[in-house]
């Protein structure tokens, strides 16, 4: 087997892209992807993101082998950042959503925070969708609105967890699904100027009428370009992964 992988990332209408990711290969089916949405409301929101990014790809290189990779991932990127922002004497700025996907040990592991999502599909079908850490991401788990109706809800980019806030027991990080690896598995992490562009149905649809990673992020790219919702178009970013 063999895990392909591919990226895109836009800044949209905006003068700077806050978005980061990165990708990590060790060999044919050990693979990090991670994606990470700087906060820019807030300022310093790259520089949170790029720290996440790079914290990912540091912890997976050293402890690849380790079953909890994620909360090593997750703790280790919201350690730099707070030593960041106390080293800069930042109180109200530089944070970041996350969301990883790693494949290793024969499985997948996944986990985030904010409204960066996680798509996990088997042979075309969705088996786990991360839920967003944010009030309508709330409204939607408690039956409030729909799935659909999150992507123009007004209250959509306010966000109850994120890196560079200080955690407590139910403001951290969520693990997702861990899964095994096996030919027909895919994944999707997006921004959310990447999934409000595109519903579900039509992610499912690419990812059906694609053979490869690298031809499914090009379908729905097209497609979150074309749909802009908002008058100034926010970064928009992704990465996808698919076992073949």
């Amino acid at each position: 087997m063999r895990i392909e992988c591919a990226s895109f990332t836009s800044c949209g209408e905006r003068e700077i892209n806050e978005d980061r990711f990165s990708i990590t290969r060790l060999d044919n089916e050990n693979v990090c992807a991670a994606l990470a949405d700087g906060i820019g409301g807030e300022g310093m929101g790259y520089a949170a993101a790029e720290i996440a990014v790079h914290s990912a790809e540091d912890v997976f290189r050293a402890f690849h082998d380790r079953e909890d990779i994620i909360e090593l991932i997750f703790e280790s990127a919201q350690k730099r950042i707070l030593y960041e922002k106390k080293e800069r004497r930042i109180r109200n700025s530089m944070k970041s959503t996350l969301a990883a996907a790693v494949f290793c040990n024969g499985g997948l592991y996944t986990g985030y925070i904010g409204d960066t999502r996680i798509y996990v599909y088997k042979n075309g079908e969705l088996v786990y969708r991360s839920c967003d850490h944010s009030l309508t991401g709330l409204y939607e788990k408690t039956g409030e609105i729909s799935a659909q109706s999150v992507r123009t809800h007004p209250d959509r980019n306010k966000l109850l967890r994120c890196l560079g806030d200080e955690w407590d027991s139910t403001s951290k990080y969520e693990n997702g699904c861990r899964i095994k690896i096996e030919q027909g598995l895919a994944v999707l992490l997006c921004t959310d100027g990447f999934w409000v562009n595109i519903d579900d149905e039509k992610i499912e649809d690419c990812l059906r009428e694609s053979n490869g990673a690298e031809m499914w992020l090009d379908k729905m790219s097209r497609i979150a370009g074309e749909n802009c919702m908002d008058p100034i178009h926010d970064n928009y970013s992704a990465v996808t992964l698919k076992v073949t």
